[in-house]
């Protein structure tokens, strides 16, 4: 499968992934999408795809869990740093690692899994996002939740606004797209507004149970206070659980990097 510009990135910084982009707005955010995460994954064993599932941070997560799970990515460095961590934690028997493009995931069954996520930016680098989750809608079972958190519009214009990029500012308004930059590497993504997001999940028959931001305050507070309040850790429970609080908070929903929706097939 030839690589596109964002797989052949991400093959290439796989080994040091989880370092390379760690920081305190992003470890918040983890702490979201987690709680989300076990509102909804059934409580009994069950089958589970993880695409774009990267290095396997996650499918790690369910498989330990006791639930099995089929992990996905595009970028074949990711996988051979996943089928490694995999066979570290001895989690083989729970882990079924396939190289399958999140659009056109010929491989898998139509109505085949219990529960189906893609975390993080896979639908919106794909750059055919319409055609992605249709396709994670497809394989879901009727009533199974499809659970996705992808780069939203809002935290883009205000870093672009930030940076006094106008040009890029008109381009992001007109397509939705921005471009991903890192040292020599740049590719494009897609950015959803919550909006959007909801209609693609309904016209794809998933009816939506939740709408959700990862991190709204965290991202638009001073990164000094910010850093202050994680390193205590009385004070960084209480802001998780405002973060908790206020994640589908209408008036703000969309403002974090990443924005999450939650539906269950018809």
């Amino acid at each position: 499968m030839a690589e596109s510009k964002a797989a052949k990135f991400h093959s290439k910084i796989a080994k040091k992934y989880g370092r390379m982009f760690f920081s305190r707005r992003l470890e918040i955010a983890g702490m979201v999408e987690w709680s989300r995460l076990m509102k909804h994954i059934p409580k009994k064993k069950c089958r589970i795809l993880d695409a774009g599932g990267g290095v396997a941070e996650y499918a790690i997560k369910f498989a330990k869990l006791g639930h099995d799970v089929v992990m996905t990515d595009v970028s074949s460095g990711m996988l051979k740093e996943a089928r490694k961590k995999i066979k570290k934690e001895k989690l083989e028997g729970r882990i079924t690692v396939l190289e399958q493009d999140i659009t056109n995931m010929k491989d898998l069954k139509s109505n085949s899994f219990d529960f189906v996520v893609s975390l993080g930016d896979p639908v919106s680098y794909c750059m055919n996002h319409k055609k992605a989750i249709s396709e994670l809608s497809r394989v879901a079972k009727k009533g199974a939740v499809v659970f996705i958190t992808v780069d939203s519009y809002f935290s883009i214009l205000v870093r672009l606004l930030n940076e006094g990029k106008f040009r890029e500012v008109e381009k992001l308004e007109k397509t939705n797209i921005s471009m991903f930059r890192d040292k020599n590497t740049a590719f494009p993504q897609y950015n959803f507004k919550p909006d959007e997001l909801c209609r693609l999940y309904e016209k794809n028959g998933l009816k939506v149970l939740d709408i959700f931001s990862m991190g709204n305050l965290a991202y638009i507070m001073d990164k000094k206070t910010l850093e202050k309040i994680c390193k205590n850790k009385k004070l960084l429970k209480k802001l998780v659980a405002l973060e908790l609080k206020y994640a589908s908070e209408p008036s703000i929903v969309g403002m974090a990097g990443h924005l999450g929706v939650i539906g269950k097939k018809r």
